[in-house]
């Protein structure tokens, strides 16, 4: 048991170490405003996060193991905005002022009622016991296990020691805060990982006292959250591929749950009957490349899609800098009718001179009874999206094969016929594809990389139109004309890929110069 929670200690320290070898020599970065853990798949942000760091972090509360939802207060019935971690469960309270905008549920009284122990009948200690802390308002002890000093000697310096960053409260009102009053005595319980180990039950949390590890493992919170939180229900429909019209991307999706509608400009829905939950894709070409090549471009693009499907603007609850995977930026955001979302954009081939645009966005009722469930199905959505082998790739790599002289790789790209390149030089052998291709480039074909696809048509299931501008060497855009057998000046040039014999395969020759 033990051995678990030091490797991930000793990593922690490790990465704690290297941070701060690096602070000496270059500025850190600034904080990104969304913290995901890949172990559970659950993002924090805003004041949770804020709260979550402050007080403790990993060590105290865990990971979190739901997103933020509309949830039900068993004692005071009203309803909060809440997430719950390994360890407790955070409620958004926004009629208080900070720091009593979040407040921390009472795991240790919750899960000890739903194990059917009712702590206010339990024996109470008599009087205050040498050494210890005694709290007359519950009538129980809280002492140490051992005579070392420091958090670890046992429940009482952990107590004194744990508290919230309350600058308002004195120390016993931040430990109180954090943990609460005790509720038991302490006394030997086998744990949810199967250990039996000295416990000792508080309003908040749970201490375990494990005297067979190291210095600065003995006392480990309880895994409170995780045992009081009734399992998420996994997605249990079975998916649908839905292929876009275009062919240029799949996704995978819960047909019984969701049915898509083309919403037009690029974007397909996938909405609930009751239309509460959505996901959409939002795929297209930027042909004039409007919403530019930053991050904040891209927010633009998913800030315009969700007032599309909205019909009105929502307010932002966060901005994610880097979400991870093939997503370059995203948001989160709220409607005034209680829905709440995300949505990741990408544009990764912007520097190749594509410039489609891909976006995934979903958004469900925050107080829906089963929103977790629904996440993950949404998520799972996210995730299988997947772009279509790209017959525009197979484009840029004829060209730039072309313009590195790497003339036998391109020939391989090529769909069209020769008769024009041994028309340039009839003594090349007729099957020489690579010196029929060198020998054009030489000066009579401008063999130039692409510097952006301009429009893109799919014709058929095997055939693509392109319309590309070309890049001089030295970075400026390629003009053919004016000349006598080229009265206007062109910028941009028209190119066909077709799917022959299971590949893609340009079928013009790069520009001719008359």
């Amino acid at each position: 048991m033990f051995r678990r929670y030091y490797h991930v200690w000793r990593v922690i320290t490790l990465i704690v170490i290297a941070c701060a070898s690096l602070a000496t020599t270059r500025p850190v970065a600034a904080r990104e405003p969304t913290l995901c853990f890949p172990q559970t798949g659950q993002c924090i942000s805003g004041r949770i996060r804020d709260y979550w760091e402050q007080n403790g972090g990993l060590a105290v509360f865990g990971l979190p193991i739901t997103a933020e939802r509309e949830e039900r207060n068993r004692e005071t019935g009203k309803t909060y905005l809440t997430q719950w971690f390994e360890r407790n469960r955070f409620e958004i309270h926004p009629e208080n002022q900070r720091p009593y905008d979040v407040l921390l549920g009472r795991l240790g009284d919750d899960r000890l009622q739903a194990l059917g122990r009712d702590w206010q009948q339990l024996p109470r200690d008599v009087a205050k016991q040498t050494g210890c802390l005694w709290f007359k308002e519950t009538q129980f002890n809280v002492c140490n296990q051992s005579d070392g000093s420091g958090a670890q000697a046992g429940f009482m310096n952990y107590w004194l020691t744990e508290q919230l960053q309350d600058p308002r409260l004195d120390a016993y009102g931040r430990s109180l805060g954090l943990l609460g009053l005790p509720i038991s005595r302490p006394r030997m319980e086998t744990n949810a990982s199967g250990d039996t180990v000295l416990t000792q039950w508080f309003e908040r949390a749970r201490l375990e006292w494990h005297p067979a590890n190291p210095p600065g493992f003995r006392i480990l919170l309880g895994l409170l959250g995780t045992e009081s939180r009734p399992p998420v229900a996994q997605p249990t429909s079975s998916l649908t591929t839905y292929t876009s019209k275009d062919g240029t991307w799949t996704v995978q999706y819960p047909a019984d749950v969701l049915r898509p509608e083309d919403l037009g400009g690029g974007t397909i829905i996938f909405i609930s009957r009751d239309r509460s939950v959505f996901a959409a894709v939002d795929s297209y070409l930027d042909q004039g490349n409007a919403y530019g090549n930053t991050g904040e471009g891209l927010r633009n693009r998913a800030r315009d899609t969700i007032d599309r499907i909205y019909g009105r603007s929502p307010s932002e609850t966060n901005v994610v800098q880097r979400p991870g995977g093939r997503w370059e930026v995203g948001l989160g955001f709220r409607t005034d009718k209680g829905s709440i979302g995300e949505a990741v954009y990408e544009q990764r081939g912007r520097q190749q001179g594509i410039y489609r645009v891909n976006g995934i966005l979903f958004g469900y009722k925050s107080t829906a009874s089963n929103a977790d469930s629904i996440v993950t199905s949404l998520r799972t959505l996210r995730d299988s999206f997947t772009p279509a082998s790209n017959p525009a790739q197979a484009m840029l790599g004829y060209f730039q094969l072309l313009n590195q002289e790497r003339y036998g790789e391109a020939a391989l790209l090529y769909g069209g016929d020769y008769k024009t390149l041994r028309g340039f030089n009839p003594a090349i052998g007729r099957n020489d594809h690579a010196a029929l291709f060198e020998y054009a480039c030489s000066g009579l074909l401008k063999c130039l990389t692409v510097r952006r696809i301009v429009g893109e048509r799919t014709v058929s299931s095997t055939e693509w139109r392109f319309v590309v501008e070309f890049s001089n060497k030295d970075g400026s855009l390629f003009q053919l004309g004016p000349m006598e057998a080229v009265p206007e000046a062109r910028t941009q040039f028209p190119y066909t890929v077709k799917l022959v014999g299971g590949r893609y395969a340009v079928m013009e020759l790069p520009v001719y110069i008359p």
